[in-house]
């Protein structure tokens, strides 16, 4: 055991040493992976969110220079392998292609987190935080801008939690939910070096030290919460608006099903008050292109009223839930806003 430059203690490496700080980086890449859709869980599991960089942090406060550099290529690397499996039914490249961007990424990250730990090591984490939701926001821009993976998105099911991206877009999120990962990832490099004792009355001394940082944060928690409540209730207060928008839509093709033409994407309708009863509407363009018609049932919310509709000149009766209406969208919809208004 012996100290280090900050005054950290630091235990004579090995070859155990390392090893356990490769299954901490995959762990890490574990909890990432879960904590968005893909083959763990379908829908993700949000709460892995938030511990997602706990064992990232930790070997980061430990590990030395030399190899820093290469735990950051190999995060990058398995971690992305892992989480963008599905990039194979594109192409075969695919799959290779973004485990390199991002393991290059983070062959440069990692030193700089390091960095700022070695120059801050009693609050490093707090200027962290701000380089991660900076690294974030860089890796959307430019010719390899991916946004895939940002972690304020694993949140998604916690309504009330994402509502503040009202004001302060997904990065308010992500600052949100990768706080506490690089506050305890710290701590759990601490207690793994030996500079904190496993007891009880250490871990207390830690959070005693930065009650500024972790109350803010419990503070603010609250705050967003109380936020996002107040937001939901009085969206749903609101009187359903009658004018239908379409969220997204795809001019993809997609295959059809046998004996039917192909499909022209999916198209998503942001307005999900109930219609109550049956209506037929025109889809328009901004540009005042008239759509063909569609038909809903009795009782169907607005969301997801359509799907997956044919091409221009072939109108076709489609069966969804307690959905069924009548479209026929051409592959000229893709760019422009459109609204759906009933005639």
């Amino acid at each position: 055991m012996f100290h280090d430059a900050n005054g950290l203690t630091q235990h004579t490496r090995n070859l155990r040493t390392y090893g356990s700080e490769v299954l901490l980086l995959l762990l890490s890449v574990l909890f990432f992976a879960a904590a968005f859709p893909g083959f763990l869980s379908v829908d993700g599991i949000g709460i892995f969110g938030f511990i997602a960089l706990i064992p990232l942090f930790a070997v980061i406060r430990n590990a030395p220079w030399k190899v820093v550099w290469f735990y950051g290529w190999f995060h990058g690397l398995t971690c992305y392998l892992v989480f963008n499996y599905w990039l194979a039914s594109f192409h075969p490249l695919a799959i290779f292609i973004s485990p390199l961007v991002f393991s290059t990424y983070m062959l440069v990250l990692f030193p700089l987190l390091k960095l700022t730990d070695r120059l801050f090591p009693s609050y490093g984490y707090l200027v962290q935080t701000v380089i991660w939701i900076a690294y974030e926001y860089l890796r959307t821009k430019g010719f390899f801008g991916y946004a895939y993976g940002i972690l304020g998105y694993s949140q998604y099911q916690f309504l009330p939690f994402i509502q503040i991206s009202s004001i302060f877009g997904i990065w308010g999120v992500t600052l949100m939910t990768v706080f506490p990962s690089i506050l305890l990832g710290n701590l759990l490099g601490d207690l793994i070096n030996g500079s904190i004792i496993w007891s009880r009355e250490e871990i207390l001394s830690f959070f005693k030290k930065h009650r500024i940082s972790w109350i803010s944060y419990i503070v603010l928690f609250i705050a967003v919460l109380i936020f996002g409540y107040v937001s939901i209730s009085m969206h749903e207060q609101q009187e359903p608006d009658r004018r239908w928008r379409i969220a997204s839509s795809s001019t993809m093709p997609t295959p059809g099903k046998a004996g039917s033409p192909p499909t022209s994407g999916t198209s998503m309708i942001s307005n999900g008050s109930p219609m109550q009863h049956s209506q037929t509407g025109t889809l328009r363009s901004s540009s005042g292109l008239r759509r063909p018609s569609y038909r809903q049932s009795t009782g169907m919310t607005t969301t997801r009223v359509i799907r997956r509709c044919t091409d221009w000149s072939v109108s076709s009766s489609i069966s969804h839930k307690s959905c069924r209406y009548r479209c026929s969208l051409g592959t000229t919809m893709g760019g422009r806003r459109t609204s759906l208004s009933p005639r």
